[in-house]
């Protein structure tokens, strides 16, 4: 990995669009599953954070697949002190999910 702000796993970089609505931008989180960007909606013009499952779990097509059905099911919980998640996809083979920014203040 170049810098924390591309990933070589996920193909996410600063700057970069996905589903031509949001555009990436710096790494705010990395765990052995997933990396996490802040990034811009822009379509509402809000921050969002956007999860990227890993390669090598993307690569898991039971895994994968699971990931994006949590998120689904957790999208329809409501409730102030959990962050909603807005979104899920595909950017580059890898799943992903959108939920709200919280930058911890």
């Amino acid at each position: 990995m170049a810098d924390d702000r591309t990933s070589d796993k996920t193909g996410a970089h600063s700057g970069s669009v996905i589903a031509e609505r949001y555009e990436i931008g710096d790494l705010v989180g990395r765990s052995a599953m997933a990396e996490t960007y802040k990034a811009t909606d822009r379509t509402l013009g809000v921050a969002v954070a956007v999860k990227f499952l890993s390669q090598q779990l993307a690569e898991d097509t039971i895994f994968a697949d699971r990931f994006v059905e949590t998120a689904t099911e957790a999208s329809k919980i409501k409730d102030p002190n959990i962050l909603a998640i807005l979104d899920t996809g595909t950017a580059n083979g890898i799943p992903y999910l959108v939920q709200e920014f919280d930058d911890g203040q």
